[in-house]
């Protein structure tokens, strides 16, 4: 019996159409409009959305810090690692190339991977070749090397998110 990725990837689009209303997410779904262009893409992934708040707490950071930024996930932004994991590597392959396409056509700066898995899966040796953007680690890195690139002092970041953040603590 076959892995059911429409019920898989249903089952991520109930539960963010429960956590969080359209017209309060700030995140791409869909590929953007050409030539729609930011310094810094945040790359979510497609499971994140299993967890709305958190995208919008880290989305509230980024704008908090006024970065030009623009966030993306969901199923069209899959990485393949869930096909890769059921031995469906050609798909799984598919999808890595097509989420880089995407990434590629915001013409970033810098991407900001969200995923573990998504950030695991980019990283092994066979899916190198999909860093085709001339310096690889760039699509690999994290928040803080977005912040320190943007001049973004690392304590005052902290306080940002302290500021922002500690009435809901």
């Amino acid at each position: 019996m076959s892995f059911d990725y429409g019920k898989y990837f249903a089952e991520i689009k109930l539960t963010h159409d429960l956590l969080s209303k359209t017209e309060e997410r700030s995140w791409l779904l869909k590929p953007p409009r050409d030539g729609e262009r930011h310094d810094v893409v945040l790359y979510l992934g497609c499971n994140v959305l299993r967890t709305s708040h958190m995208v919008q707490t880290v989305a509230a950071v980024f704008d908090r810090l006024s970065l030009d930024y623009v966030a993306a996930g969901g199923p069209t932004y899959c990485c393949g690692i869930q096909h890769h994991r059921r031995g469906q590597e050609a798909s799984g392959e598919r999808y890595a190339n097509h989420t880089i396409e995407l990434l590629q056509k915001m013409a970033p700066r810098e991407v900001v991977m969200w995923c573990p898995s998504c950030i695991h899966f980019y990283d092994e040796d066979t899916y190198k070749k999909y860093m085709r953007w001339g310096d690889p680690d760039r699509i690999l890195e994290d928040a803080t090397p977005c912040l320190a690139a943007n001049g973004v002092d690392p304590d005052t970041a902290r306080g940002l998110i302290i500021k922002t953040f500690s009435a809901t603590s």
